[in-house]
């Protein structure tokens, strides 16, 4: 019964100690800051806010060895992402060739060879207007090519 006592005297203390003593400071505290925004402001005197990251899909396709190779417009992207699914170790191809096209010039950016049965994944900054994706191997096997544009 003590111990119930003593607990509720603290309890008591601290609230009086708290209401009286800190009052002050916790007000000041809990003050609004007066602030003044000044720009970039829309028509409507919102803030102007600018999305991150917005993404486009631009291509998504089975692409098999005997295809020719697949051209995507780039052009108005920062960076494009590419994932590469491939099939268990019978239909997995040799690589799948990446290269930056601008004009009639020709870039070479990466030669994936993909993990047989599982998924890869590329961030590319392309140097050129469109993209040339081309599976390569020796039969009939294939890759799903998926590729995504980000703005900014």
């Amino acid at each position: 019964m003590k111990k119930w006592s003593v607990l509720a005297l603290l309890l008591v203390g601290a609230s009086v100690l708290g209401a009286t003593v800190l009052r002050e400071p916790v007000a000041w505290a809990a003050q609004t800051v007066g602030a003044t925004i000044i720009g970039p402001l829309d028509g409507n005197g919102n803030v102007k806010v600018q999305d991150q990251g917005v993404t486009k899909l631009l291509f998504r396709q089975v692409v098999q060895v005997s295809d020719p190779p697949v051209t995507v417009d780039v052009a108005e992207f920062r960076t494009v992402r590419m994932y590469i699914q491939t099939g268990g170790a019978g239909n997995c191809p040799a690589f799948v060739e990446l290269l930056a096209q601008e004009g009639a010039t020709f870039i070479g950016i990466e030669a994936i060879v993909p993990n047989c049965g599982s998924n890869d994944t590329r961030l590319l900054e392309v140097p050129g207007r469109t993209l040339n994706v081309r599976v390569l191997g020796s039969g009939n096997e294939a890759a799903i090519i998926t590729i995504f544009g980000r703005y900014n």
